[in-house]
């Protein structure tokens, strides 16, 4: 599941760390991807560090799958976004990525991935051709109406199914 953000500060990150620690609770493996690599911060959410190996580094083919998973003491393990320099964008929309994520739904019930938000960057329009569902995640308070409408068609035209969209922060 793809969980991304129209906009920065949406809470997305946070929504990502608590539903994969829900699943995890009720006894669903669950594993959360960092591919936002230009504002990481998911693995810094479970204690780790955000620059450690992870996605960036599979993507270059010079680690191996298991040496990027994390495992942490809410049961949830982790896949960070990688070394910086590493942290090419384009690569999210590869083949490499492609057999990253099949290994992933192999090995667990629930794979979360963090993106940038759609209206800073393209790289959710990249992963949401690659995977099986989509969440969006809406501030309240912030997000516009139109831009939310403009973001959704732009996910319809992917390969992903829109679950539908989370409105967080409501009062």
């Amino acid at each position: 599941v793809l969980v991304l953000a129209v906009a920065p500060e949406a809470g997305s990150t946070t929504i990502i760390g608590n539903f994969a620690v829900s699943a995890h609770a009720s006894g669903s493996s669950a594993v959360v991807v960092d591919c936002n690599f230009r504002r990481p911060n998911l693995a810094s959410m479970f204690e780790l560090d955000d620059a450690m190996l992870g996605v960036a580094d599979l993507l270059t083919g010079s680690v191996e799958f298991d040496a990027v998973i994390q495992h942490t003491d809410t049961g949830v393990d982790v896949i960070s976004a990688g070394t910086p320099a590493n942290r090419l964008f384009q690569r999210l929309g590869s083949e490499r990525m492609k057999s990253t994520l099949a290994q992933l739904r192999d090995k667990y019930e629930l794979v979360l991935i963090d993106a940038p938000p759609s209206i800073v960057a393209g790289d959710a329009v990249l992963l949401a051709n690659l995977v099986d569902a989509i969440v969006l995640v809406v501030h309240s308070d912030r997000d516009d109406r139109g831009m939310v409408a403009r973001v959704l068609r732009e996910l319809g035209e992917s390969r992903g199914e829109i679950l539908g969209v989370l409105v967080n922060a409501a009062v």
